[in-house]
């Protein structure tokens, strides 16, 4: 069972035998977890004239990737992605940020550059 980040609670009822019961509640806190990736695959060279790239991504938890100017769903399952980038003989430098899905306020993420 998963649960999504946030204050949850959880009540315990016991009953006897002789149908006497009682109960107890608990608060539990559950935090968000900064996804990462599982799997980050892109080609070590690519031509001077592509106009895109082909990457391949899977985080641990559901998240979003949002690179070069598109947001993209990953999840556990790797999923292939198609890059726009700008022509030329250039190290290809791409920001990226990996943020999880929460359906909350709360998002954990990542940063950084990507080298093709």
């Amino acid at each position: 069972m998963s649960l999504a980040p946030n204050v949850k609670s959880i009540r315990l009822v016991a009953t006897d035998a002789r149908h006497r019961s009682s109960q107890a509640v608990l608060a539990l806190k559950v935090i968000a977890v900064p996804p990462s990736f599982l799997v980050a695959r892109a080609p070590t060279h690519i031509k001077a004239t592509a106009k895109r790239v082909r990457i391949v991504v899977a985080s641990t938890v559901p998240s979003v990737l949002a690179i070069a100017g598109g947001d993209y769903r990953v999840g556990r399952k790797p999923r292939a992605i198609n890059v726009k980038i700008r022509p030329g003989r250039h190290t290809l430098r791409l920001k990226y940020s990996l943020h999880a899905l929460t359906g909350g306020a709360i998002r954990r993420g990542l940063r950084g550059d990507a080298l093709i």
